[in-house]
Formats: structure tokens, C-alpha cells, sequence
């Protein structure tokens, strides 16, 4: 699935509204101030064309936003499941396209008509260091998110906390676009690939970080009364989703995932009722609690005790789908 990925920023645009303007020269000093236009590393500008003043400007933007050239990457994430009944192991490409086109602070040169080529021609430009001012605080704010929840995740002494931090400060840069912010930032004003460097280095070194600190500590998932593995499986699903290495093997596990389901059966002349209750403890080297996760759902029943049953396994299923990952995440905060 493809991801649009903007920098959104206040728009500043100054279109004409005006009638067409008469045709006349250019003044020494509007000759001298589009030299320096194009001259001077302090702005950046383009010609535009059009038959008419405001289709001018509208081509002059258009050329504005070509400056910001559009960047694709792909990344390619393996997940791997070891079961019972062996391993499974999944690609899954996340492609990101990047066209920053949103352009704020855009200032225009007066219209004139432009006799040899029969057309009108304004000079479309941003001043870089006027349109900092106004960038600088988005990406100061999404960067200080990101590089708060990385370094709490470096603090950690244990890898499983490490990892939850890691998580979180990869979601606040993915909800934020700080990786697309950066690159347009880049472009707008160069000296910011300075003052970013730091966040930059962290966020291309955290896939990897990541990646090597949940490969080497894997997790082993284990439930009580759970008759057809179906909430072990869909735990195991989550966790390996989150990036983690599930094993079924208890040697080679340095977490263990303990599930404890309690069904609070009940039967009345209606049918079979459960009242489910599920609590998680990860423990490391399984003995030290590093996270806790409980719930009690709803009264859930049928008329036969094994369609009473599915329906509980379902239920218990979504829930553990819908809020077990933002749990864990929240460990961190």
C-alpha cells in the first residue's frame, strides 16, 4: 500500500487578484533584484510562464514545488514465527513515497509581459531563512519527540524495555513523518542537516538496533485453558508483529509470555454462559515481571457449550488484538 507522505506547514501563498498588468520593461532595480534571486544560495526561485498573471504565478509554483524532488524507498521487513510445528517466516515491503509539495512562504515578482516570447512572466521564490523560522519549530517538536523516547529506550537495563521504547520512538516518527519533515527541511535550508545530524544518525540506525535487540531475546508464549491454542497463536501473532522472536522452545527462551484464561463457565436453562478473564505477565529469565496485562469481558454465551466456547475464544481474540499492542507500548511512557 502506498503512503502519501506530506510536510504540512502554514501556507503563506500570495496570489494575484488583480486585472492583467500593463505591459511595461523591468526597472534597473527589479533587474538587479531578480539577478539576486537567482544568484544568491539565500533563496530559492523559479521562472514561471503563462497567458495570463495568475496562470504565471500558478507555473511559477508549480516549478517551486519541482525543486522539492519526490523520493521513494522501500523497506523490506522479515517476521519469524517458530511454533510447534516449526518456523514461519514472512516479507512484508512498506513502500514510502515522499513528495514534499506543500510549499508555505512563496512570494512572487510583480507580473510583466514578456514581448518576445508574447506571454507573462513572474519569479516565484521562497527566502530560506524566512521560511525556516516557520519550519523550524515542526521539526524541533516531532525531533525532540523521537530522540526523548530513543534515548529513555538506550537508559534501559532490560532489553525487553529497551525494545518497548525503541517501538515507541519508531511510532512517534512514523506518526509525525519526521524522516519526509527532515528531508524537506534539508532542501529548504542546508544548514539544518547540521543541527539534525544527530536525530538523522538515530533514526537510520534504529531499524537495525532494533531489529538485532529483539533477535537475540526471544520470547516463548505460554496459556492456561486454552483447549485449541487459538489464544496462545493469536499472542504469539501480536508479539511476532511487533517485531519480537517467539519461540515454542522454553531453552532457548529468555521471556516467557504466561497467559492465565479463566472461562467463569456458567450454565443456565438459556444456554451456556462464560464470563472471560485474561491476565499476561512477561516475565525475564522467568522469574523477574517486566509487564502485566489483564481483562474481563462481557457475558458471552450460546445455547450449545462448544459454539458458547468459539464465540468466548473470538471475543477474547479481538480484545487481545485491539489492546494488547498499544499496551505494551504504554509500558514505556
Amino acid at each position: 500500500m502506498k503512503h502519501i507522505l506530506i510536510a504540512c506547514c502554514t501556507v503563506v501563498l500570495f496570489f494575484s487578484c488583480a486585472s492583467a498588468p500593463t505591459v511595461r520593461n523591468s526597472t534597473a532595480s527589479e533587474a538587479s533584484f531578480e539577478q539576486m534571486l537567482f544568484s544568491s544560495s539565500a533563496y530559492i526561485a523559479v521562472r514561471g510562464y503563462g497567458q495570463d498573471a495568475a496562470s504565471a504565478e500558478h507555473n511559477a509554483l508549480a516549478g517551486v514545488s519541482r525543486y522539492f524532488s519526490s523520493r521513494i524507498s522501500v523497506n523490506t521487513a522479515e517476521k519469524t514465527l517458530v511454533t510447534d510445528h516449526g518456523s514461519k517466516s514472512r516479507l512484508e515491503d512498506v513502500t514510502h513515497i515522499v513528495s514534499d509539495t506543500t510549499l508555505f512562504a512563496v512570494q512572487y515578482t510583480k507580473a510583466r509581459f514578456n514581448n518576445e516570447q508574447r506571454n507573462y512572466e513572474v519569479i516565484g521564490y521562497i527566502n530560506r531563512e524566512e521560511a525556516w523560522q516557520i519550519y523550524a519549530p515542526k521539526v524541533q517538536q516531532a525531533a525532540e519527540a523521537f530522540s526523548g523516547l530513543y534515548a529513555m529506550g538506550k537508559q534501559q537495563n532490560s532489553d525487553f524495555r529497551q525494545a518497548l521504547f525503541l517501538l515507541q520512538a519508531r511510532e512517534a516518527a512514523q506518526s509525525s513523518d519526521l524522516r519526509s519533515m527532515l528531508q524537506f527541511a534539508y532542501t529548504l535550508y542546508p544548514k539544518s542537516i547540521t543541527i539534525f545530524a544527530d536525530v538523522q544518525e538515530n533514526l537510520d540506525t534504529l531499524p537495525i538496533l532494533l531489529k538485532n535487540i529483539q533477535a537475540q531475546h526471544t520470547v516463548q508464549v505460554r496459556c492456561t485453558d486454552d483447549d485449541t491454542s487459538q489464544i496462545t497463536a493469536a499472542v504469539r501473532e501480536i508479539l511476532t508483529d511487533l517485531g519480537f522472536s517467539v519461540t515454542a522452545d522454553q531453552q532457548a527462551a529468555r521471556y516467557v509470555c504466561a497467559l492465565d484464561l479463566t472461562k467463569n463457565k456458567t450454565a443456565l436453562p438459556a444456554g451456556i454462559f462464560f464470563i472471560p478473564s485474561l491476565t499476561i505477565t512477561i516475565f525475564e529469565n522467568q522469574r523477574t515481571p517486566l509487564f502485566s496485562y489483564s481483562k474481563t469481558l462481557n457475558r458471552i454465551g450460546a445455547s450449545t457449550e462448544s459454539a458458547a466456547q468459539q464465540r468466548m475464544f473470538h471475543a477474547v481474540i479481538t480484545e487481545l488484538r485491539n489492546s494488547l499492542p498499544s499496551a505494551l507500548k504504554q509500558t514505556a511512557e
